[in-house]
């Protein structure tokens, strides 16, 4: 029987998932973070197969596989030279599907359906799908410019406004405290080369995203200011696409560590998304992104969205 393996690559972890055509699933796995543009094609590529390895049998052919996998470091379908390195890690045969970790979680969370997904993590994006099939994003700009609402602009928040505190004012916030703590530092002046050593990588600082998050949730002015601003601005982009497929506004996904992890984020992201768009209601997938992956596989092989099996 047909058997189909999706991936949700993320920036920090990845998770997997087999299944058989009629939606019976048959394995997971985990694994490291998939974005190439972070930590390299050659690495990513190795982690891939190591994760495919683990869900492949000694008896599968692999012309009745097909590998679909959402990547953080796509914004839609791979080009050639992408896909071509990452179909080297599989057995001859297998078809692949390379798009964004976004396409596999809209995918999951509408099966096909007209819907937009914003997905928070290491970093963040924005796709919205309308009636016709097509498909637009916003965001996605990685690191160095910054997503809105991400773990990394949190953090980068957080460390900046914990710092500015501490020279104008001479006060060592609970940001700086957390910090402090998160990255092991005696104190501030030692906290800022351990943040600029090579091994502490965009995915690495992300991390003090969550701590910002926590200190939000308990009630820090500091950080809830920082929350509240950043998800403000993911709900822009969110809105700006509404605008051209106001249809999807009846199916809002939200997805990602930042979103799956805090209740107040996704609270804070759904009110400013609801000033513009009244009555609103953002929720979690029905299907995580790895399940979309199969999902997407499975419209692309033609299956309509209402003959999708429920996976079991």
């Amino acid at each position: 029987m047909k058997r189909y393996i999706g991936i949700d690559g993320g920036g920090t972890h990845s998770s997997a998932v087999a299944a058989t055509a009629d939606g019976h699933i048959l394995a997971r796995a985990s694994g490291s973070g998939l974005n190439y543009l972070n930590d390299g094609l050659e690495i990513c590529v190795r982690r891939f197969a190591e994760i495919v390895s683990k869900l492949l049998s000694s008896e599968d052919d692999g012309s009745t596989v097909t590998v679909s996998a959402g990547l953080a470091a796509l914004d839609g379908p791979a080009s050639p030279e992408i896909l071509s390195a990452f179909q080297a890690a599989l057995p001859t045969g297998c078809r692949l599907i390379l798009d964004s970790d976004l396409a596999i979680a809209l995918a999951g969370h509408t099966r096909g359906k007209p819907g937009l997904m914003a997905v928070c993590g290491t970093g963040s994006m924005v796709l919205v799908r309308n009636e016709a099939g097509q498909e637009q994003t916003a965001g996605g700009w990685g690191w160095k410019i910054g997503d809105p609402g991400s773990g990394f602009m949190l953090a980068r928040e957080g460390l900046f406004r914990g710092f500015f505190r501490l020279n104008t004012e001479k006060k060592e916030t609970p940001l700086l405290k957390a910090a402090l703590t998160f990255f092991s530092a005696p104190d501030s002046q030692s906290l800022i080369p351990i943040l600029y050593a090579p091994e502490v990588n965009a995915a690495g600082l992300a991390g003090f995203g969550a701590e910002v998050v926590r200190l939000a949730e308990r009630g820090d002015p500091d950080a809830q200011e920082i929350l509240s601003r950043q998800m403000e601005q993911l709900s822009c982009l969110a809105a700006s696409l509404l605008r051209s497929a106001p249809e999807a506004a009846s199916c809002v996904g939200l997805f990602g560590g930042v979103f799956q992890h805090s209740d107040l984020a996704r609270s804070l992201f759904s009110k400013a998304l609801s000033v513009n768009w009244p009555g609103v209601r953002p929720g979690l997938p029905e299907y995580p992104p790895a399940l979309g992956a199969i999902i997407l596989a499975m419209l692309q092989d033609g299956v309509p969205s209402d003959a999708l099996p429920a996976f079991k």
